[in-house]
C-alpha cells in the first residue's frame, strides 16, 4: 500500500484530525493530489516533510527507493496549491501536527504573546514576524486594565511581560490572562512556560505557576496555548499536571512553537479560500506547431492575446508588412531550429522607414546564415515595436515526471535567468490562482508600478497566463515544454511577444 492510498483512507477516518507524512517519493501523484483536495475541503490538515530538496538528496532517495523523486520546486507548488503544509524538519512536523490536532482551525489569527521574561517576549516577537504572524497592539482600555494588575515596574504591551513578580505571586498570570485575552485585537494567546518534570517540582512554585496559567486560560474567552521556552519532552508527571489544568501545551520551544502557529494560521487562511475548482479539459489541439509564428498563432486561437506578426520571405515583403503597421517595426528570424534568436543577430528593434526595414531583413539573413548555416530559415517575422512601458513576464510550461504538466510565471526577458524568481502551479490554473502566483514573486511590487512607472492590469495578465496553460494542456503529452517570453503586461492588457514549443521526439 502506498502513501497516497493511506492518505486517501485517512481523509475519511473520523478519528484522524491531522495527517502527517514523511515522503521520499510519491508513487501515485494523481491519487495523492485528489486526496489532498478532499482533505482541504474536509478541513483536515496534511503536514508533510519530503526529502529531495537538493540534488544530492534527490539522488540518494532515487537510489534508496528505486523511484523518481521529481522536481522539488513542483512538489513545493503542489503543497501551496492543494493546502499541504510543508515543513523542513521532523520537529516542525510533530509540533505543527500536534498544534493543529489540539486547536483545530483557528478562525481569528491575531496573536497575543505572554511570558514571565522580557527577553523571551522579544524572542517570541522576532519569531512571530519571521513566521508571518501579526502581533497587534493592545487597545488603550486593555492597557489601562493591565496596569491595575501588573507590578508598578511592568509595562502592558503585546508581547506581555508579566514580570518576574510572578515568581512571588503566580496569580499575576490568572489575573492578567483573561484581561489580555479579552482585547478585541487578539484571537489566540500563546503563553511561554515550561512544564515541570518531577512530582517535587509540580508540588512547588513551578507547578503553582502552571496551575495559575491554567486558571487564567479557563477564565479567558480567547483560544490559548502554552509553549515551552526550550524544546523538551513531557514526563508522565507533567502530563498529569496538564490534564489537571486542561492546558493545551507544546514542548516545542520558542522557534518551533511560533513556526507551528504561523503554519497553522497560513493553513487556515488557505482552507478558507476554498478548494481550486477542477477545470474541464480543453479541446485537444490537432496541430503541432514547430515555429514561433505557428506557436503564437495557436495561442491566439486559444484566446491568448498575441502580437500581430507577418512572415516575410524577402526584403520587399518585409517592407510591405512594416508599412502596414503605421510605426516602427521589429524583425525576427523565423526558424524552427533557432531558439535564442538575439544571440546570433536574429532580432532587430525599432526599425523606421522602408530602407531600414529592407536593410534589416538582409542583415538578419546574413547574420543567421553565418552563425547557423544548417538551420532551416522560413523568413523573417515583421511586427510592431511595442513601447510605453509595461512589465515583461515569463510563462513556461514543463512536464514533471511525477505530477505532470505545471506552469511557471516570473519576471521575463533577461530577468528570468538572472533572478530565478518564479512561482509554479500544476495545470490547469484559474486566473485567481495566477493572481496568487503573482503575489508570491519577490518582484511582485514591480507589477504595481515602480518609481513612476504604471502598474500592470494583473487580472488581464492572469487571464492570459491561464489561457497559455490551457493551450499547453490541449497540445497533449507530446509537448515537452512551452515558453512565452516575454508576455508583455501593461496597464491596459497583456500580449505574448514570443513563444516556443518543444516536443518529445518519442511521442
Amino acid at each position: 500500500m502506498n502513501v497516497a492510498r493511506v492518505v486517501d483512507f485517512l481523509v475519511d477516518d473520523p478519528a484522524t484530525k491531522v495527517i502527517g507524512l514523511f515522503l521520499e517519493t510519491v508513487h501515485d501523484a494523481a491519487l495523492l493530489a485528489a486526496a489532498a483536495r478532499r482533505a482541504l475541503a474536509a478541513d483536515k490538515p496534511i503536514v508533510a516533510i519530503k526529502i529531495g530538496a537538493s540534488e544530492t538528496a534527490a539522488r540518494a532517495a532515487e537510489a534508496h527507493t528505486g523511484s523518481l523523486v521529481g522536481d522539488d520546486r513542483v512538489f513545493d507548488a503542489v503543497c501551496r496549491q492543494l493546502g499541504i503544509i510543508r515543513v523542513a524538519s521532523i520537529e516542525d512536523l510533530v509540533f505543527t501536527a500536534a498544534l493543529l490536532a489540539r486547536l483545530g482551525h483557528v478562525r481569528d489569527r491575531r496573536l497575543g504573546l505572554v511570558s514571565i521574561s522580557g527577553g523571551v517576549c522579544e524572542m517570541a516577537a522576532d519569531q512571530a514576524e519571521h513566521a508571518g504572524v501579526a502581533v497587534p497592539r493592545l487597545a488603550p482600555e486593555t492597557r489601562d486594565a493591565l496596569r491595575q494588575i501588573l507590578p508598578a515596574f511592568g509595562t502592558p504591551n503585546n508581547p506581555l511581560d508579566v514580570t518576574g513578580g510572578a515568581m512571588l505571586d503566580a496569580s499575576l498570570f490568572a489575573r492578567s490572562l483573561p484581561v489580555f485575552g479579552a482585547d478585541p485585537s487578539i484571537g489566540l494567546v500563546a503563553c511561554f512556560m515550561d512544564v515541570p518534570d518531577t512530582p517535587e517540582e509540580i508540588a512547588g512554585y513551578r507547578g503553582g505557576i502552571v496551575r495559575q496559567i491554567g486558571e487564567g486560560f479557563r477564565a479567558s474567552a480567547c483560544a490559548s496555548v502554552m509553549l515551552s521556552v526550550l524544546s523538551r519532552p513531557v514526563t508522565e508527571a507533567g502530563r498529569v499536571l496538564l490534564e489537571e489544568t486542561g492546558i493545551t501545551y507544546l514542548g516545542s520551544g520558542v522557534q518551533h512553537g511560533l513556526g507551528a502557529i504561523g503554519r497553522a494560521f497560513a493553513w487556515a487562511e488557505r482552507q478558507e479560500r476554498g478548494v481550486p475548482a477542477l477545470a474541464a479539459p480543453p479541446v485537444p489541439a490537432t496541430e503541432r506547431p514547430a515555429s514561433e509564428h505557428a506557436t503564437l498563432a495557436l495561442l491566439g486561437s486559444r484566446g491568448v492575446p498575441v502580437v500581430p506578426l507577418t512572415l516575410a520571405r524577402n526584403a520587399a515583403e518585409a517592407v510591405a508588412a512594416a508599412a502596414s503597421l503605421g510605426g516602427p517595426a521589429v524583425l525576427k528570424v523565423a526558424s524552427p531550429d533557432i531558439a535564442h534568436k538575439s544571440d546570433i543577430g536574429g532580432v532587430l528593434l525599432n526599425l523606421k522607414g522602408p530602407e531600414a526595414v529592407a536593410a534589416g531583413f538582409d542583415r538578419i539573413m546574413a547574420s543567421v546564415r553565418a552563425a547557423k548555416p544548417d538551420a532551416a530559415i522560413d523568413g523573417v517575422l515583421v511586427g510592431p515595436m511595442r513601447t510605453g512601458g509595461g512589465v515583461e513576464l515569463f510563462v513556461g510550461v514543463l512536464r514533471d515526471p511525477l505530477w505532470g504538466p505545471a506552469i511557471a510565471v516570473g519576471l521575463g526577458g533577461i530577468w528570468v535567468e538572472a533572478l530565478r524568481d518564479t512561482a509554479i502551479r500544476l495545470l490547469p490554473v484559474s486566473p485567481a490562482e495566477v493572481l496568487e502566483m503573482f503575489a508570491e514573486l519577490r518582484g511582485t511590487k514591480l507589477l504595481d508600478g515602480y518609481r513612476g512607472t504604471p502598474g500592470i492590469d494583473r487580472a488581464a495578465a492572469a487571464a492570459a497566463v491561464a489561457r497559455i496553460g490551457d493551450a499547453a494542456l490541449a497540445l497533449g503529452p507530446a509537448l515537452a515544454s512551452l515558453e512565452v517570453n516575454p508576455l508583455r503586461a501593461t496597464a491596459t492588457g497583456a500580449e505574448a511577444l514570443d513563444a516556443l514549443a518543444i516536443w518529445n521526439e518519442d511521442c
